[in-house]
């Protein structure tokens, strides 16, 4: 939840956005739903309170830019032809893992930074343990050490 605001994905690749009206209210249809894939959305990000990232089994990275509950801008980009199973916020940079055992750095524009590669079979989940390592979790763990290039690293 980001500041009163809850965002449901769905197997039917909608993303319907809540607000906390919408949920004091439990009468009748609440939230606005918006279809921004033809297949499941299995994880979504808050970039900042107006842009949602979104990733699911079809491999596009889908990034919404939104002002109360509606979409003013949709991007798609075909980041892999497996599917993309967790995003994550970090220093102002995107981190797509997918299903490929792969993960992807991208700035807030869409640029591809860099990639680095996991030995975890079937990737679930990353998270980070520190400013330069990455646990990975999925038919197994691993810990990644990561060194990025300095273009990468957002000044903050």
């Amino acid at each position: 939840m980001y500041k009163g605001l809850i965002l449901v994905g769905d197997s039917g690749g909608n993303i319907t956005f809540f607000t906390s009206e919408d949920l004091e209210d439990q009468i009748g249809e609440n939230g606005h739903t918006e279809r921004v894939d033809e297949g499941a959305i299995n994880t979504l990000a808050l970039l900042d309170k107006d842009t949602v990232y979104a990733g699911g089994d079809s491999g596009i990275l889908i990034k919404i830019v939104w002002r109360d509950g509606e979409s003013l801008k949709l991007t798609k980009s075909q980041i892999s032809t497996c599917g993309i199973t967790k995003i994550r916020i970090r220093c102002g940079r995107v981190w797509v893992l997918t299903i490929d055992q792969r993960i992807s750095v991208y700035s807030a524009d869409g640029d591809f930074l860099h990639a680095f590669y996991t030995q975890v079979a079937d990737p679930a989940d990353f998270d980070f343990e520190s400013a330069f390592k990455i646990c990975v979790v999925g038919k197994g763990m691993q810990t990644i050490s990561v060194e990025l290039p300095k273009e990468t690293i957002a000044v903050t």
